[in-house]
């Protein structure tokens, strides 16, 4: 995952989304049942969107070290 807090959205549609509020960011939701992160949940599926910065080189550069791993799927996102 990256550092930089990205607000939650829902899909209402092919290619629209809208903001979920309360303002919230996946950094900060636990799981209650057992404290664990959906940042850890979401390692666990092997999967993340990454904000594209014009080349794969370049977008794929970003992607923080702890979660980079041999098969990790990446989604590339126009921030959108």
């Amino acid at each position: 995952m990256t550092n930089v807090p990205r607000q939650l959205q829902k899909k209402d549609g092919d290619n629209k989304y809208s903001k979920i509020y309360p303002l919230n960011y996946i950094q900060n939701i636990v799981d209650a049942r057992d404290d664990e992160k959906l940042e850890t949940i979401i390692d666990r599926i092997n999967h993340i969107e990454v904000l594209w910065k014009g080349t794969k080189e370049d977008t794929r550069i970003n992607i923080n070290t702890k979660v980079r791993k041999h098969g990790l799927y990446v989604t590339y996102s126009d921030g959108n």
